[in-house]
């Protein structure tokens, strides 16, 4: 079970992906923030499972990556949380 901290800190990441992918324009610059934030997603899963933003991030990040069957894993996890 997650911790308050560990759930603070989850959503900390979850709104820094969120912030960066929503500064990201072209195709490039959406893969460099895959390549960055994906290792952060999967931290912010580790500290709190049923963050669903988490789940979700981290599957449109295996998406750009071309991880698609990860990413229909984590979205389905994010439909499924919420």
């Amino acid at each position: 079970m997650a911790t308050k901290a560990d759930r603070k800190k989850a959503q900390a990441l979850v709104a820094a992906a969120r912030k960066h992918f929503l500064e990201a324009k072209t195709e490039q610059e959406r893969r460099q923030w895959a390549e960055t934030h994906l290792p952060k997603m999967d931290e912010a899963v580790s500290l709190d499972p049923n963050n669903s933003e988490a789940w979700n991030n981290r599957g449109v990040a295996k998406n750009e990556l071309g991880d698609h069957d990860g990413a229909i894993a984590d979205l389905d996890e994010a439909i499924r949380l919420n």
